[in-house]
């Protein structure tokens, strides 16, 4: 099964970034997680605190964002688990984090594996503005209203500590 995966938001530790998993073609396997800014405040501020892997520099907060842009399609995929009929996938992600491809397929390869997945293929590319990941990345950061509601996932703190913490 193919995949494509896109982002809305000028960066992943601003509040209403999204992250939609889309399967082309179909609107029945798609689905969404935004950032709120309870759930930055207190990542940033553990982070801060240096309760993360990830050390307190430009360098160690990039390597965060990565890992919590992994983290959300983990849990976007482990939701979709029950709708997905094969356990191998490909993907086709948004170039959004343009040099940290390497880190990202990685980090990636190795969460999805726990979940029985197995990546066939994994690229980077510029998504079409057609796309439904790049269509609904927007509309899902830009509703106020919770009109897509029953396309976002909720991810706890702890969920993304598990794979954050030493």
């Amino acid at each position: 099964m193919f995949f494509e995966i896109d982002v809305s938001g000028e960066d992943i530790l601003n509040e209403n970034y999204t992250v939609v998993v889309a399967e082309p073609g179909k609107n029945t396997l798609m689905l969404g997680y935004k950032f709120d800014e309870k759930t930055l405040r207190i990542l940033t501020a553990r982070w801060g605190q240096g309760k993360y892997t990830y050390a307190k520099s430009p360098k160690g907060k990039a390597d965060m964002r990565v890992r919590l842009y992994c983290i959300v399609i983990y849990y976007i995929f482990k939701r979709l688990k029950d709708k997905i009929e094969s356990s191998n996938i490909k993907l086709r992600l948004c170039k959004d984090f343009s040099g940290r491809e390497s880190n990202i397929k990685e980090s990636l390869k190795y969460l999805l594996s726990s979940l029985k997945y197995s990546v066939a293929s994994m690229d980077f590319a510029k998504l079409s503005k057609h796309s439904l990941a790049d269509k609904y990345a927007y509309l899902l950061r830009k509703d106020t209203e919770n009109k897509f509601k029953g396309l976002l996932i909720h991810i706890e703190i702890d969920e993304f500590e598990k794979f954050l913490k030493y």
